[in-house]
């Protein structure tokens, strides 16, 4: 068997037409060995991260070094005393390749997704990061049709309660495990999503390979 050798993977990141992402860019990246995945629920390494973190919007993020600063978000969000209830206000505007809205519904559909066993998730099930919220235990169980410490109030006001207080639930927030995908891509697709459904940037990628079983020019997908 023939190794793959991905030799180059050019991302043409068309950034949504809003104040938040309002430039096109260009960026060419140089890989060893395939992207495993770049589904944001599953792809956990050094190596799929930082594409993710490319495609795809977080609630907050992270600036020199651990630093957490907002993203998606207007402010790094309003925290009750008892360190249990998170609100956050999303900036309006920013939208999916598709012009899907990148709302509140967008990031509680996609960190239940994450919640959710079927996924695959190594973040999935009651012992995952979102396993301390209200609940994610009924949900994950298949007693609730949604996970009840995920709140949209509005459009653009999203709601966490946790079971136990928990301040690393907002740096778990800032990683591509908490990332909004397209639900109307989710719907289209299924759970094999094509990137430029599942990101807020569109991706097309160029592969050059030295042959392999595979098969040269696929397009990575959203396992």
């Amino acid at each position: 068997m023939k190794r793959s050798l991905l030799t180059a993977l050019s991302l043409s990141l068309a950034l949504a037409a809003s104040s938040a992402l309002a430039a096109t860019k260009s960026v060419t990246v140089a890989y060893s060995s395939d992207l495993h995945t770049l589904d944001p629920a599953i792809g956990d390494d050094v190596q799929n991260w930082p594409v993710e973190h490319a495609l795809f919007v977080t609630l907050l993020t992270y600036r020199d070094g651990t630093a957490l600063v907002p993203w998606a978000t207007t402010d790094l969000g309003q925290a009750s005393q008892d360190g249990k209830h998170y609100t956050f206000k999303i900036k309006k505007g920013i939208q999916f390749a598709d012009g899907e809205p990148t709302d509140a519904a967008a990031f509680k559909y996609a960190i239940e997704r994450v919640i959710n066993p079927k996924s695959k998730s190594p973040q999935s099930g009651k012992s995952g990061w979102f396993g301390n919220l209200v609940g994610a235990a009924e949900f994950v169980d298949g007693k609730a049709k949604d996970v009840s410490g995920i709140r949209t109030p509005d459009p653009y006001t999203i709601k966490f309660q946790l079971i136990k207080p928990d301040r690393t639930f907002l740096n778990y927030l800032a990683t591509p495990f908490a990332s909004a995908v397209d639900r109307r891509g989710c719907r289209e697709v299924g759970q094999r999503l094509l990137a430029p459904y599942g990101g807020q940037r569109a991706i097309r990628p160029q592969i050059l390979d030295t042959g392999s079983e595979t098969g040269a020019g696929q397009e990575p997908r959203l396992l």
